[in-house]
């Protein structure tokens, strides 16, 4: 230890020194008699203490002690006097001292000293803690996980920035509050049972799905732990939730193009069995269709061939979907497609439905795949009576339009020109504006589980990209959808 000695008796120093030997053997003092050589011997430094007189020739102990306070405020500054006197050994302390001895008394110097560097040391370790503690805040704070502390009853201490966004609350909103106020947990019987198997085990690990503030749902993983006190009890919980929305997204969406691969590779076998199945039918309705004299009957037979034709058509596009290649692309005539069209639904809609359509003439044809362009329809057509369980009104209605270079520009690689537009108009309940921007996404479906695979209007979106084309939606809520399909026109052969 080495201690800075300011006193100008070298009897009174020797008689300190040796107690300070006998308490630290290699102890190392070096004395200072005035104000010169005290601050040269602080601005050296390496004094773990300093030692003082009160009163000197031509400087006093307190000046002394505001310079050590400016120059090296962390080490203990202790006074040893004859003269300090109560009132001055007050102020002295005020000022910063560590404490004071009287001469007369130089048994109490060891322990002041002790004691002086005993509150230094816990004053480092509580600095390097706190430290330590704004690192791990910073830490936390640019994590990005949500993470959150709580008291044993969840009342929240800590909300970083990550579960800010994630949850959309800010921590001025939530800190001092339950939980459970905030309305993330929609099952609450779940909530308390992960929270029985935390107390019992320490941690707990699982996944929630949980409500944001603006009641958007999340899926999260999370991993919840127990922080124990210095005695071994549980003080308080941590909670760390990893935002796993769109991982699961994917994962579902890797799940069904696996089906999908599945399907394809059985296509060809499921083509050859279905034509086998069609080329009877179709060959048995020919038939009759020259045998059938009753206007009734000849309708009906001819509803069954274009069925059977419709039929055959799809396992055409089928297997071509299988081998990856596209339909053949003809001049597509759309008041004939939409005939087929009209008759195709006409036992798949409900009485109450009704269903116009209409072309206005001149109508040029459009270059595509008829099949396609037909499943197009009947999809938007199914959709449209599913969103009219009490009746209601289909049209689709094609005519010829132009595209300006304004409405071009909102389709990226889109030339303005004449284009034939398909119109699919419904009063049906409408789409909320909430998933209106969502309906074209994969795998995204409204409907329940086992009703719709949420592949339809993406596998439309798709279809008329591949012809060139685009579409807009416009939909209320109760006032019905209309989908517009545009399609290049084509000359006429």
């Amino acid at each position: 230890m080495r201690v800075l000695h300011l006193e100008d008796s070298a009897d009174d120093c020797a008689l300190i020194e040796h107690f300070l030997a006998e308490a630290w053997p290699d102890c190392e003092v070096v004395r200072v008699e005035n104000r010169a050589d005290y601050e040269s011997a602080l601005a050296r430094g390496g004094f773990d203490v300093i030692l003082s007189d009160f009163a000197l020739p031509g400087f006093d102990g307190l000046t002394a002690l505001q310079i050590a306070r400016s120059r090296c405020p962390d080490k203990p500054y202790l006074f040893i006097s004859g003269t300090i006197g109560e009132e001055r050994a007050i102020d002295a302390l005020k000022h910063g001292a560590a404490d004071y001895v009287l001469k007369d008394r130089p048994s109490r110097l060891v322990p002041a000293i002790r004691r002086a560097l005993a509150v230094v040391e816990e004053g480092e370790k509580r600095r390097l803690a706190e430290a330590q503690l704004r690192e791990q805040a910073i830490l936390l704070d640019k994590a990005r996980d949500a993470i959150i502390a709580t008291d044993l009853e969840l009342k929240i201490s800590y909300w970083n920035p990550s579960a800010e966004k994630l949850y959309g609350w800010p921590s001025t909103l939530v800190l001092g509050r339950p939980l459970g106020e905030l309305g993330l947990h929609s099952n609450p019987a779940r909530l308390r049972k992960a929270l029985g198997e935390l107390l019992a085990a320490g941690e707990w690990r699982g996944d929630f799905q949980l409500q944001t503030r603006d009641g958007a749902i999340v899926q999260v993983e999370t991993t919840w732990s127990l922080v124990y006190d210095r005695e071994g009890q549980p003080r308080s919980l941590l909670l760390i939730d990893t935002d796993v929305t769109e991982k699961r997204k994917y994962q579902s969406q890797l799940l069904h193009a696996e089906r999908l691969d599945s399907i394809g590779m059985l296509a060809g076998g499921v083509a050859h069995d279905l034509n086998n199945v069609l080329a009877p039918i179709m060959m048995a309705t020919e038939l009759l269709r020259d045998k059938l004299t009753d206007p009734h009957d000849r309708r009906l037979v001819e509803t069954i061939y274009l069925g059977a034709g419709h039929g055959a058509a799809l396992v055409r596009q089928l297997v071509a979907f299988a081998h990856g290649s596209e339909g053949e692309r003809t001049l597509v005539a759309l008041p004939a497609l939409l005939a087929d069209v009209r008759v195709i639904l006409r036992s798949g809609l409900p009485k109450t439905i009704k269903l116009t359509t209409a072309a206005v003439e001149p109508l040029r044809p459009i270059r595509g795949d008829g099949t396609q362009i037909k499943q197009v329809l009947l999809n938007l057509c199914l959709n449209a009576r599913d969103a009219m369980p009490t009746g209601g009104e289909i049209t689709i209605r094609a005519e010829e339009v132009g595209v300006s270079e304004a409405l071009a520009r909102s389709q990226p690689g889109l030339a303005p020109g004449d284009f034939v537009r398909v119109a699919v108009r419904d009063t049906g309940t409408g789409i909320p504006p909430g998933i209106l921007g969502k309906i074209f996404d994969p795998f995204f479906t409204t409907k329940g589980l086992g009703k719709g695979t949420g592949l339809g209007l993406s596998m439309v979106l798709g279809i008329v990209k591949s012809h060139g084309g685009f579409l807009t939606v416009e939909s209320r809520p109760g006032q019905g959808t209309t989908f517009l399909l545009y399609f290049p026109a084509a000359e006429a052969a």
